[in-house]
């Protein structure tokens, strides 16, 4: 298999509603997305939760993670930096049939795939539309 998602923070202690490690992920079109796992109907039932960051962006081609500070798109001194309290994220999908974060990292590659299929190789693309700004250009 192809990896296209590159992992930019894991961390088994996180501000997001889980007591179960967190992985994050820069993904070919500059967004972040994010998977964790989560306890439901009891200790012995987990599902996996796939979500899109939607305070942070990623220069793909340079492998370095971006936000928004006072206007203006800044480099992140370091991707600890993603996990911060209060974040705002959109939940993609929620799995209960992914049984590891292994499995969950295939899926996000597959996600990575079709954002690659959808915008077609060379493409220019806005680095992330909520925050209307920067662009890159997709390179295979």
């Amino acid at each position: 298999m192809e990896y296209l998602a590159k992992i930019i923070h894991k961390t088994h202690l996180s501000h997001l509603p889980t007591d179960l490690p967190v992985q994050f992920f820069g993904m070919p079109h500059g967004k972040v997305f994010f998977v964790y796992a989560r306890y439901y109907g009891g200790q012995s039932d987990i599902e996996f939760v796939f979500a899109e960051h939607q305070e942070f962006t990623y220069n793909y081609s340079e492998g370095k993670l971006m936000f928004q500070k006072n206007g203006k798109l800044e480099f992140a001194i370091n991707n600890e930096i993603i996990d911060k309290p209060n974040p705002q994220f959109a939940v993609l999908k929620v799995s209960r049939t992914i049984r590891s974060y292994a499995d969950a990292y295939n899926e996000i590659n597959l996600l990575a795939k079709e954002i690659l299929d959808e915008y077609n190789v060379g493409k220019t693309i806005l680095l992330n539309t909520k925050l209307r700004v920067g662009v890159q250009s997709i390179v295979s």
